[in-house]
């Protein structure tokens, strides 16, 4: 008994039954040929039977020899059937004549195809390839793969990158992906790269401790913290590739990425935040000392005016060279200069009585530093570049006076028995970032006033504190300690700004920016 026979008594595979069906219809020798080689092994007929992807083939004329479960399904009984035959649609029929003479031709053919199942459209990968036997073309097997789902997943993975680079990539927040058990950067976006100033390449081979200004032991703390959650946001001080290093917030936790868990940090510099921040702390300090010291001063100005009155009386009653008229010129040198102290603390405490003027900056300048130039003594160079075009500022000139002398002579002491300052005046345009950091008005032309000297300059700690009252560096008796305090309170009051740049041992700079005013003809201050 034949194989095939035996496949008879026992129970044929209904694939093997379908092809012994169509064989009492083929007519030809080229059907039979093309029958025996698909019904070759009973066994591997099972198994294209239960294929979930769609399966047929075609003999040479273009009748289905072979139809599997999945291909019944989708297209109907279609076995011993040519295209024209069937019920499906022209279009249909049109195109599977068509592949199946490409590949007759010896062609594989690959296509995509859209069919309704159920009434849900699916789409199909479809592949057509020749059958040979003896060298020849004897028809065509063709399989359709429903690749609907994974195409689905295709584009969610596509969506879930574009959405990834939108949030990673093309955000313009500083991004950085941590490995927290080495500290290495395994990627960065190119916001961080800008901010930083090193490549994606070089970012993505760094270590955070190359960043951060902590110890490593600090940083891995730091990390086990974020890992776990405990901690969110941190403040860091981060090193760029320039070498300045800038305050930054970061707001760093774990993510899960490619079975990997990493530290997602977004970063954002505060830098200019902290500094506005400490500004305006020390504009309230200076605001409180100012109303306690221009309280007090109003009060001792009171009482310093009785004492002179006193000594003025005293005065008219005792010659020159009477017993007792020293002392009482000496009571008076001394409470005249009381007054001129608590004049001093009323200017500082904007409980000066007197409205704002306008002053010439230039006129100003020359007046003081002829002044200056007279006392500075030999080894002091007092130069002075002062700009044609500078305005005239909103503020009194006897102030204005005032600003510049304490500067000047503050520059004097710090450098000593030689040395040079240098007194620069020019109109300068804020633009608005610079201004909202300033504090001041932006598109206002100012009058920027510089005196910079060779000496000795300040430490951080002394900078720091340089503008507030009493505060001095001097031996006692050599200096009141209110001297900057007097031009940081005329400059604020007129609406001005003052700022210090120093480093000790190598001088400081002091620039004042006052508003300019369209001055009156014929006004001064």
């Amino acid at each position: 008994m034949s194989q095939s026979e035996h496949d008879d008594d026992d129970g044929v595979p209904p694939i093997t039954e379908q092809l012994r069906e169509a064989r009492r219809g083929f007519r030809d020798e080229e059907t039979g040929r093309i029958r025996s080689l698909v019904d070759s092994d009973a066994m591997f007929q099972a198994l294209v039977g239960a294929l979930p992807f769609v399966l047929w083939a075609l003999d040479g004329e273009g009748r289905v020899i072979v139809q599997n479960a999945a291909a019944r399904r989708q297209f109907g009984e279609t076995l011993g059937k040519r295209s024209h035959e069937t019920d499906l649609p022209l279009e249909v029929q049109q195109t599977w004549d068509a592949n199946h003479a490409r590949a007759l031709a010896g062609e594989v053919v690959e296509v995509d195809f859209d069919w309704v199942i159920d009434g849900e459209p699916r789409q199909y990968r479809t592949i057509i390839a020749p059958i040979r036997e003896g060298g020849k073309t004897r028809g065509s097997i063709g399989v359709s793969i429903d690749v609907t789902d994974k195409r689905k997943t295709a584009r969610a993975l596509e969506e879930s990158e574009r959405r990834y680079r939108e949030i990673f990539v093309h955000n313009r927040a500083v991004k950085l992906l941590i490995d927290p058990a080495t500290g290495r950067i395994e990627d960065a976006n190119p916001a961080a790269a800008e901010f930083y100033g090193w490549s994606l390449e070089q970012l993505r081979g760094m270590s955070i401790t190359d960043i951060n200004t902590l110890d490593a032991e600090q940083v891995s703390a730091e990390m086990s913290r974020a890992r776990a959650e405990e901690r969110t946001h941190f403040q860091f001080k981060h090193r760029r590739a320039s070498g300045d290093v800038r305050d930054v917030e970061v707001f760093s936790g774990p993510i899960h990425l490619d079975g990997r868990e990493l530290l997602f940090s977004i970063v954002h510099d505060v830098t200019e935040r902290n500094q506005l921040e400490e500004q305006l702390r020390l504009a309230q300090r200076m605001e409180a000392v100012g109303r306690l010291a221009g309280g007090v001063a109003h009060d001792f100005n009171n009482l310093i005016a009785v004492v002179l009155n006193y000594a003025a009386i005293l005065e008219r009653r005792l010659p020159p060279g009477a017993p007792g008229r020293e002392e009482v010129d000496q009571i008076a040198t001394v409470a005249r200069k009381a007054s001129e102290l608590t004049k001093r603390l009323l200017m500082f405490g904007r409980r000066e009585i007197g409205g704002l003027a306008v002053a010439d900056v230039n006129e100003v300048a020359r007046d003081v530093a002829k002044l200056f130039r007279a006392s500075a003594g030999d080894g002091i160079v007092l130069r002075t570049e002062l700009a044609d075009d500078v305005g005239a500022a909103a503020v009194q000139s006897t102030q204005l006076d005032q600003v510049l002398l304490n500067l000047l002579v503050n520059a004097r002491d710090a450098i000593g028995s030689e040395g040079t300052i240098t007194l620069t005046t020019r109109n300068v345009e804020l633009d608005d970032a610079s201004a909202r950091r300033l504090g001041l008005a932006p598109g206002t032309v100012y009058a920027e006033i510089i005196v910079e000297d060779t000496g000795c300059g300040m430490s951080a700690d002394v900078a720091a504190h340089a503008f507030e009252p009493f505060f001095t560096t001097k031996p006692a008796g050599l200096g009141t300690g209110l001297g900057l305090s007097v031009v940081y309170g005329v400059v604020r009051q007129a609406g001005g700004h003052v700022s210090l740049r120093s480093e000790a041992g190598r001088g400081s700079c002091f620039t004042v920016l006052l508003p300019t005013v369209q001055r009156p003809r014929g006004q001064t201050g």
